[in-house]
């Protein structure tokens, strides 16, 4: 079997070798743009960055905070934000219209008084159940939802806080 010779690694690199290496690099790193453009196999795009509000499913959504009624039937339209809020004074059964596919609803409820009221959730709510205030008054309780296109479907809700 016949051995491979391959050449050796020089002993060592003069410092001047080192020094044009080094510049050599430091200019081309210098030329490369911030921003990179075009498409193709080997070019690189830089990914953007995102910040408030948000965009969602192709529409722009502002987040507000929307005061529900306090008792009786309610009625919660998903495009006037993300946040409603709710002091009930009775019971409070809660219906909504359709939700857009990707739509966030966070529900804020501020108990009141000693009494505890039952919020239940009606038309277009998919929720685990529904919920007690409790009878210590100032604790709030927050319930997320999202949208499927038909129903808001709760996603996950607090304790008393």
């Amino acid at each position: 079997m016949s051995s491979l010779l391959l050449p050796s690694p020089p002993a060592r690199y003069d410092r001047w070798d080192q020094a044009q290496t080094r510049d050599a690099l430091r200019r081309r790193l210098a030329a490369v743009p911030d921003t990179w453009t075009g498409s193709g196999k080997g070019v690189q795009q830089k990914a953007p960055s995102l910040s408030a509000p948000t965009v969602d499913t192709g529409t722009l959504r502002v987040t507000t905070k929307t005061a529900l009624a306090a008792s009786g039937a309610v009625s919660l339209d998903p495009t006037l934000g993300e946040v409603f809020t709710l002091t009930p004074t009775g019971a409070v059964t809660l219906s909504a219209l359709s939700a857009a596919v990707g739509s966030r609803v966070y529900l804020v409820t501020t108990t009141s008084g000693t009494t505890s009221f039952a919020l239940t959730f009606g038309t277009a709510f998919k929720s685990q159940g529904a919920l007690s205030t409790g009878t210590v008054s100032g604790k709030v309780l927050v319930v997320a939802f999202v949208g499927d296109g038909t129903n808001l479907n709760e996603v996950s809700r607090t304790a008393a806080m």
